[in-house]
């Protein structure tokens, strides 16, 4: 058994489309768990439409309308669910017909190998409009994002794990829950419990047509020099997402410090007080544990941001 878990959030205009592929799949031994975020336009009647149709397939966890956002919400689905293996997708994408059967049966191939392993597996996307036309084949090359890099240094500055491809063993899920607070987004969190406990695997198919709308949570901009300009804009929200990552590394230490090897700890202690370091002890610690993700551009700008950043003070942790 499959659980398929769902986080809405006014998302009347596509969600009747991500419910219909959802009943089209290959592989049919799942479940969708939904959890409505705190919607206000006609979400829940069309959750409730689809649930009075299909009972034994759709169940409604109450949120009692508390908007909790995405990374959370969908961390409440996590902890709700018991299958054997658990799924997220988003309200306004599209599954391709076999998107279940194939990242189970990459699954089940790493986990002939892998005995009593937590396991990852996610897909590439195609990148579409609104209406559902193409705007690029693969999400990763759009993205610039290379699938192979797996290791916990090159995971904690840049997830390329993308939430609605994922699918997880049970292993996984119990490593993984619960998603804390200080976790920037739950598929984030996903990878960095996997690439250090686990395997992380890819399926270079596209399994779902990525909608975007200018709506979206988190939408793919084209990874271009346009791009980085505009993250040059706005340096407060470059900032802050920066320390978000150091907390973010700081919580997994401190979460699962007795089960890491000291080679990790010596990584993620080092990344966690990267900002109360002087710019070369900075520029030390990146270049030692190789902390890069994917795309030139991007490693320049993350090494240039934590290079230029504020220093902190012991007085200013308070």
């Amino acid at each position: 058994m499959i659980d398929i878990l769902l986080s809405t959030f006014n998302g009347e205009l596509y969600l009747g489309e991500l419910i219909e592929s959802l009943l089209t799949q290959t592989q049919k031994d799942w479940r969708l768990l939904v959890r409505d975020d705190g919607s206000s336009d006609s979400t829940l009647k069309i959750i409730n439409d689809y649930t009075i149709r299909f009972p034994a397939k759709i169940i409604v966890l109450e949120g009692n309308g508390e908007r909790l956002g995405a990374c959370h919400s969908f961390a409440a689905l996590l902890s709700h669910s018991s299958a054997d293996y658990s799924m997220f997708c988003d309200q306004d994408d599209v599954w391709f017909p076999e998107k279940v059967e194939k990242s189970l049966r990459k699954m089940q191939d790493m986990e002939s190998e892998q005995k009593d392993q937590a396991i990852l597996v996610h897909t590439d996307m195609t990148v579409v409009d609104q209406k559902l036309a193409k705007i690029s084949d693969s999400f990763w090359k759009y993205q610039h994002l290379d699938p192979g890099l797996v290791r916990l240094n090159r995971l904690l500055t840049f997830n390329n794990v993308t939430g609605a491809t994922i699918l997880m063993n049970r292993r996984l899920r119990d490593i993984a829950n619960p998603v804390p607070n200080s976790a920037i987004m739950h598929d984030w969190w996903l990878a960095l419990v996997a690439s250090a406990f686990g395997k992380i695997g890819a399926c270079s198919v596209p399994t779902v047509l990525y909608r975007q709308h200018g709506a979206n949570e988190l939408g793919a901009d084209r990874y271009s020099p346009k791009y980085f300009a505009a993250r040059i804009q706005n340096l407060d929200r470059s900032r802050d997402l920066l320390k978000k990552v150091v907390e973010q590394t700081a919580e997994f230490m401190a979460i699962y410090k007795d089960k890491l090897s000291d080679e990790q700890l010596g990584l993620l202690d080092s990344f966690s007080n990267i900002l109360k370091k002087g710019r070369l002890e900075r520029l030390y610690i990146l270049i030692k544990f190789k902390i890069f993700g994917s795309g030139s551009l991007r490693n320049l700008g993350m090494t240039i941001l934590i290079l230029l950043m504020k220093r902190i003070r012991a007085w200013e942790q308070a």
